[in-house]
């Protein structure tokens, strides 16, 4: 839900279900939560240095301040991106988030703290380590899907 609108209502929404979940004990959610955020703006300012020649030189420039948003838990950089590229970026960054968040969440992976949330949250995490690979993983997935939606509409586009 995190990666549908990357900040909007229904982001808000599954953020709501997290504090709520954590203030009753059940902080799994908001560790998954926290990993699924983070990914569009982390993926994305990863691929404008990777995969440069798919993004436009706006888009390029803005990469590293995606990239530190999203390491910071702020989703809301990933939406130029997924307004310019909707069919690319939305699927792409929610199949990943729900990756790495399933994965976590089938670790019962918790977060000692149900307030901001990031990378950087790692030492109150209770199994940092594969919460990082979850999350590594997660990124991986929404940077391969996003290049491979990419590739193929390019390659519509040279046929037309």
């Amino acid at each position: 839900m995190s990666n549908l609108d990357m900040g909007g209502p229904v982001n808000k929404a599954a953020y709501l279900f997290c504090i709520g979940a954590g203030a009753n004990g059940n902080t799994e959610f908001y560790a998954a939560f926290t990993a699924a955020k983070c990914i569009p703006g982390m993926s994305l300012g990863i691929m404008t240095f990777v995969f440069p020649k798919l993004f436009d030189e706006e888009d390029r420039l803005a990469g590293p301040s995606t990239g530190i948003l999203g390491f910071c838990g702020i989703t809301e950089g990933a939406i130029p991106y997924a307004v310019k590229d909707p069919i690319s970026i939305i699927p792409a960054h929610m199949i990943g988030g729900g990756i790495a968040a399933a994965l976590i969440l089938s670790s019962k992976i918790q977060i000692g703290t149900i307030a901001g949330g990031a990378v950087f949250m790692l030492p109150v995490i209770s199994e940092p380590l594969a919460w990082l690979a979850y999350f590594v993983i997660g990124i991986a997935v929404s940077m391969t899907l996003t290049v491979a939606i990419k590739m193929m509409k390019k390659r519509k586009a040279v046929k037309a």
